[in-house]
């Protein structure tokens, strides 16, 4: 009896370990605000901070279970301030382990995004955009 409860105990911990270690988005999910640009246009790494949830006056990003991703960004064409923030819900997903792909509206149609993965470091996120397509409205 007593081999038998090990054995389960053992059984069990391994069980629990590899779940935890197939789960690569669990450091990803959560919400993430903008913290600054490095670099030039075309060639910038950004850099986000882990947060319980979006800021008001800031851009950033809601990474869910299950796809369902919130972006937090310009809510029109205007970009001078006083800046109006809108979330808009999306959907992302992972290719391997280093590409991101976020699909999502914006004020004027649609966005799909890919973004190198750089580091998902406790608290903060870096990224680079590997391509950005907008797909307009249609009037």
């Amino acid at each position: 009896m007593k081999i038998w409860v090990i054995g389960a105990v053992l059984v069990f911990s391994l069980l629990v370990t590899a779940f935890q270690q197939n789960d690569t988005n669990q450091g990803l999910r959560g919400a993430w605000v903008f913290q600054n640009n490095e670099g030039r246009y075309g060639d910038q790494i950004t850099s986000y901070i882990r947060s319980e949830g979006l800021v008001k006056s800031k851009p950033g990003l809601i990474f869910r279970r299950g796809g369902v991703l919130v972006v937090r960004q310009n809510g029109s064409w205007c970009a001078t301030s006083p800046i109006t923030y809108t979330n808009y819900r999306g959907k992302w997903s992972r290719l391997g382990d280093s590409v991101l792909t976020l699909r999502y509206p914006y004020w004027g149609g649609k966005i799909k995004e890919e973004l190198y993965l750089l580091s998902v470091d406790g608290d903060l996120l870096r990224t680079k955009t590997r391509s950005f397509k907008r797909i307009p409205k249609r009037r």
